[in-house]
């Protein structure tokens, strides 16, 4: 997935992310600044779970840290190999509910990227 995509799918997709506050939401803002993606962040939550929550409502795309635990939630975790930091951070989207076009794509091309990799971008 080439960074003009990249911002793209970021840009058009609703983004769920940790609250302005969060050490979490300031690693995110760097790593989106260092690859100048502008994201469409429009609800934060307060943890993992807090955001899988929103993810399961319909709400956005979330971005969270690894966490044991996520799969208890109606999520699909996706770990794209562009999105790196120092921790394992992960995009989910709900399970069975329709997403937009642009998190659709965005899936898409995660999976893609998998598979071109090897399985390397920690997709189930």
């Amino acid at each position: 997935m080439t960074f003009d995509q990249i911002r793209y799918f970021c840009a058009a997709a609703q983004l769920i992310c940790y609250r302005k506050d969060y050490p979490m939401y300031r690693l995110l803002t760097e790593l989106f600044q260092e690859r100048r993606i502008q994201p469409r962040i429009l609800h934060y939550g307060y943890s993992e779970g807090a955001i899988a929550r929103l993810v399961e409502q319909g709400m956005g795309i979330g971005a969270v840290a690894e966490i044991e635990g996520l799969e208890k939630y109606r999520v699909r975790v996706l770990h794209p190999a562009w999105l790196t930091g120092g921790r394992y951070i992960y995009l989910m989207r709900h399970r069975t509910r329709m997403v937009t076009q642009a998190a659709r794509r965005l899936q898409e091309r995660i999976l893609a990227q998998k598979k071109q990799n090897g399985g390397q971008t920690g997709v189930p």
